[in-house]
């Protein structure tokens, strides 16, 4: 697999099974595309806060529901600034939030969330002060971290 270059990434190819990450999201293929909706069947919540140096991550547990299988949630972890990009946006996103997934056979299913600056989220806040405390003091719930809309395997729709 090939490395991609962030200072070039108007030279990136769209994701066409090759390259993993990061890849550029072109709205055209988007649109009219059956993209499989999934559903939360129980809450997000982090139990531990991993400050790895180089990211954060938090062990996290809850369920999500796609193609009538169930997926179990073990990690989230960030990267700033985003990595995957839209088409059309000059900048990356702020943040980009991995849920990690796994199914009852092993299955990953990675469910991305990018982040623009906006209004002070609180939850992660309360993410941040766990970093620093490098421990879990308060439940962190995380399902203000995932948009109120519907959320699509494999992008994120601006």
């Amino acid at each position: 697999m090939r490395k991609l270059n962030y200072n070039h990434q108007d030279q990136w190819k769209k994701e066409d099974r090759t390259t993993q990450s990061p890849i550029l999201i072109e709205k055209a293929e988007l649109e009219g595309k059956q993209n499989q909706v999934i559903s939360r069947t129980k809450p997000y919540a982090a139990t531990e806060v991993h400050n790895n140096l180089n990211n954060l991550s938090l062990t996290a547990n809850g369920e999500i529901k796609s193609d009538r299988r169930r997926f179990q949630l073990m990690e989230v972890h960030f990267h700033h600034p985003a990595e995957h990009r839209f088409e059309g946006e000059v900048e990356s996103r702020v943040l980009e939030a991995h849920f990690v997934h796994y199914g009852s056979l092993k299955q990953p299913l990675v469910v991305s969330v990018t982040f623009k600056i906006g209004p002070k989220n609180e939850e992660f806040e309360k993410i941040l002060d766990a970093m620093e405390d490098g421990a879990v003091t308060q439940p962190l719930i995380l399902e203000e971290l995932i948009p109120k809309t519907e959320i699509f395997i494999g992008t994120s729709v601006p």
